[in-house]
This record gives C-alpha cells, sequence and structure tokens, in this order.
C-alpha cells in the first residue's frame, strides 16, 4: 500500500500524515468489510480526540480499476487555522482518495 498527499494546505494542521497512515493502514491491512465506513468513522473518532477546537469534514471516494482517470480540484476561502489535506491510497485492488478539510472553532 502506498499512501501520497496530493495536496495540502496546512500552515496550522491538527494532523499529520503519519497520523493518517497509523489509522488507515490497520483498517486496510483488515477486513474489507464496510471499509469506507470503517476508515470514516475510525479518521472522526481520532481526529475528535487529537483537536477539540477544530471541527473535521472527511469525503472518502473509493475508486476500482485502472482504466478510470480523476481530476479533483477544492478552492476555499478560510482563515489560516482551517485547512485541508488530499490523501491517496493505492491498493492492488482499489485507490482511494480522502479529502480531510478542518476548520477551526474559536
Amino acid at each position: 500500500m502506498t499512501i501520497e498527499i496530493l495536496q495540502s494546505d496546512n500552515k496550522e494542521s491538527p494532523i499529520s500524515k503519519q497520523l493518517v497512515e497509523d489509522i488507515v493502514r490497520p483498517i486496510i491491512a483488515g477486513s474489507t468489510d464496510n471499509l469506507e465506513e470503517q476508515l470514516i468513522n475510525e479518521l472522526t473518532n481520532k481526529f475528535q480526540t487529537v483537536s477539540t477546537r477544530h471541527k473535521f469534514l472527511i469525503q472518502l471516494t473509493k475508486i476500482e480499476g485502472n482504466d478510470l482517470k480523476i481530476d479533483n480540484k477544492f478552492g476555499a476561502i478560510w482563515e489560516d487555522k482551517d485547512g485541508y489535506m488530499v490523501v491517496k491510497i493505492k491498493e492492488e485492488e482499489f485507490h482511494l482518495m480522502i479529502n480531510i478539510f478542518w476548520l477551526f472553532v474559536s
């Protein structure tokens, strides 16, 4: 499995690539039943413990097959403490695109 950060705006990021990888790897290595739901649940639960000062939004897209070309763009206007990370995960049978957004709550 390879995990790659495609885009990031993490001036004051409450999360890291390593944290995402530590959450994702064991889930993908385990059962594939309800994989997407397990990933979303684990990411949101862990992020909640990392920072109570941020709200997190997670979008996950699972791609099966090798003939697809996907272009994903994102734009936002926000404060320096807000940000996002786009994570690409390559597995033999599928690819995952995980978009993680955080918003600082004062």
